[in-house]
């Protein structure tokens, strides 16, 4: 409808009816001004939403790389009357955060004159004498994937025994500490290492030469037992770490000299 022009001196009719032009613009600026004040409230939620989770994320991950854990891979044992070398293949399934471990036996008392993991020299963590035997314990940092030869040799021969096994998860820069030893004639024994939280493994390696059938004590599992009798004895278990001292022994069916290792195995960081 066209709507008529007023004079001045006229009144004005308030319920006169209004243009419906006017009315579309009203409403199509009220439409838009809707829109934009919906659209300002979402993108401040979405902005404190993307801020909040991985805060919320980081705090659950905790210490250890979210939840992980040191895991036991693959052990292998190996022995042999009067030889000048032994050998064993550990097949390591990822090489992030591998650290392997093995543990070298003569029984004339003679150290590895030299001992590889893959061909690469092997560090020494800890030794124990005893009687006419000699066990070291070696450590090697950064296994590759797949099947790995881990061989130890000595100046001459003799009965040997040689055990490696795998660990993952493990502190690359630190990957052990407080390692003691003992050695003795006796049936049963137990060693005590220095733990830091309940995520490390304590790791406790005993040898000998008798057939001796070791039993666990203490709450621990077995990683792996190499029973070679009059040639050499040796078996390997872990137990959670705790923030303070771990405690992990042997019964023995018989007494033997027993060379005993303990250490404590850190979770990476």
């Amino acid at each position: 409808m066209v709507r008529r022009r007023v004079p001045q001196d006229e009144p004005v009719d308030p319920f006169e009816e209004i243009e419906p032009a006017g009315m579309i613009g009203f409403w199509i600026c009220a439409f838009v001004i809707a829109l934009l004040l919906l659209l300002v409230f979402f993108t401040i939620t979405c902005d404190a939403q993307s801020v909040t989770a991985p805060m919320i994320s980081n705090v659950a991950a905790g210490a250890g790389g979210g939840g992980d854990t040191i895991a036991v891979g693959d052990a292998q044992t190996s022995t042999a009357a009067w030889a000048t070398s032994r050998s064993v293949t550990v097949t390591s399934v990822e090489n992030s955060y591998d650290v392997g471990y093995a543990l070298a036996l003569n029984l004339s008392g003679v150290e590895p004159a030299t001992m590889t993991w893959g061909g690469n020299a092997m560090t020494i963590v800890a030794q124990e004498s005893g009687g006419s035997a000699r066990a070291v314990l070696y450590r090697y940092v950064g296994c590759a994937t797949g099947g790995t030869t881990v061989q130890a040799s000595w100046s001459a021969a003799a009965n040997v025994c040689l055990s490696a096994f795998q660990l993952t998860n493990v502190d690359q820069s630190t990957p052990d500490e407080d390692p003691d030893s003992a050695s003795g004639w006796t049936n049963d024994f137990s060693l005590t290492a220095t733990s830091r939280q309940t995520t490390d493994k304590v790791v406790l390696f005993m040898t000998g030469n008798n057939s001796t059938d070791p039993t666990d004590d203490e709450n621990q599992t077995r990683i792996a037992t190499l029973n070679g009798g009059s040639v050499g004895e040796q078996a390997m278990s872990w137990k959670a770490g705790a923030a303070g001292t771990v405690t992990m022994g042997y019964t023995l069916s018989a007494s033997t000299t027993a060379l005993r290792i303990i250490i404590n195995v850190r979770l990476k960081p």
